[in-house]
Parts: C-alpha cells; sequence; structure tokens
C-alpha cells in the first residue's frame, strides 16, 4: 500500500502496513517503531552476511520510524538507500518500487517540495499502470498527486486526480468485496471534500463530508 496524503496537513498520521514485499505507509492509526531496535537491526545486517531483502527491510522500518517522529530527511535518506536495493532485488517495475517513491513524495510533500513530489508521483503511476492487480495502489498515487496539485493551487487537476482515484477504487472494490463502502475510500473522499469545500465552495460537497465522518 501507499500513503495517502492529506492536502491540509504537512505530516497525515502514519501506519506501517504489509503489502507486496514491503511494508508501506497509509493514513490510519499512528505505530510507533522503537528506533533502537532497527537501529540495532540495521547494525546488525550491516556486519553479517544477509539477502538483500533483510537489509532493504531494515532500513525501510528506520525510515518509517522516522517519519513517525517527523524526521523527514532521515527518513527520506534512508528511503533512498532502499530504493536501488529493491530495484536490484525486484526490477525497476516493481510495486515495491513503485510504493517507495509514493512514499518519497509525500515527504517531500510535507517539505512543500511540490514539483520534486509531483515527478516521483508521476514516477509511481507509471510502474502501477502498468502492473496486473494493483488498482488499489493506482487509487492511491492518484490521490497523493491530487493532494499535490491541490496543495499547489492546482484544483482542476487536483480534482481531476480524486475523480480518478474515486473511480478506481470504487470500481475495485465493488468487484472484490461487492461494496464500495470501505476504509479505503475514506483518505480520497476526505480529500476530495477538503478540495471543494475550501477551495471551490460547492455545495455538493455535503454528501463527500458525512460519508468522510462515518
Amino acid at each position: 500500500m501507499m500513503l495517502n496524503a492529506a492536502p491540509q496537513t504537512n505530516a497525515p498520521p502514519l501506519t506501517n502496513a504489509a503489502c507486496a514485499d514491503l511494508p508501506a505507509l497509509e493514513i490510519g492509526e499512528t505505530v510507533i517503531f522503537e528506533i533502537p531496535a532497527i537501529e540495532q537491526a540495521v547494525a546488525e545486517t550491516a556486519e553479517a552476511p544477509r539477502d538483500d531483502e533483510e537489509i532493504a527491510q531494515s532500513l525501510y522500518n528506520l525510515a518509517v520510524a522516522q517519519f513517525e517522529r517527523k524526521n523527514y530527511s532521515q527518513a527520506e535518506s534512508l528511503l533512498a538507500s532502499t530504493l536501488p536495493i529493491v530495484q536490484r532485488v525486484y526490477g525497476g517495475n516493481h510495486l515495491a518500487v513503485a510504493e517507495i517513491l509514493s512514499n518519497m513524495a509525500v515527504i517531500r510533500l510535507a517539505g512543500n517540495d511540490f514539483d520534486s513530489a509531483e515527478r516521483l508521483l508521476h514516477r509511481a503511476i507509471l510502474i502501477v499502470e502498468e502492473l496486473n492487480g494493483a488498482e488499489i495502489e493506482l487509487a492511491r498515487a492518484f490521490n497523493n498527486l491530487g493532494a499535490v496539485y491541490h496543495r499547489q493551487g492546482n484544483f482542476d487537476d487536483a480534482e481531476q486526480c480524486f475523480r480518478e482515484a474515486l473511480a478506481i477504487m470504487e470500481r475495485t472494490l465493488l468487484e472484490e468485496t461487492g461494496s464500495a463502502e470501505h476504509p479505503e475510500m475514506l483518505p480520497i473522499l476526505h480529500n476530495y471534500a477538503a478540495l471543494l469545500q475550501g477551495t471551490i465552495g460547492r455545495q455538493d460537497v455535503a454528501p463527500f463530508a458525512r460519508m468522510d465522518k462515518n
């Protein structure tokens, strides 16, 4: 899974969840990682012969822990170290690569580096669009890109991204679960409602706001 960015905050609450071959970041209940324990695991990995997957896992977990504490530069540095390892293990067009790019983009968004965040998300979307069975991740990526456009003041493109994210997520959830009433919809609805209410002032925001509170 990919992190879902909220456009009105610099550091949305995050949780660590398992997806594909690496954990990823997603809005929700905050999970605090014990940095000393993870740092020890990284040190042990460096000293002992281990495979690249273990190295990437340790670096990624430490990146998540640093992000939780708003240590964005450290988190980004760790993700940047993780990326080439993941690319070497899985190839450049793997979902895990797209997840790291998307999470790096959210860090750039938190630092108001909108142009860089946009470029990273476009790279992530290009990867995910070519993968089978990654529709939910694609919806999350469009949601993140919409958040970037919102923060840039590019409201038309932001709305287009949120609509695309909603359409993909709703279609996928209906196919997989038979219902679009699912927590996966909430971050997108929240972001779309914030766009409509805060920048466009439309009356049709009310249904989105009510769904976001449920």
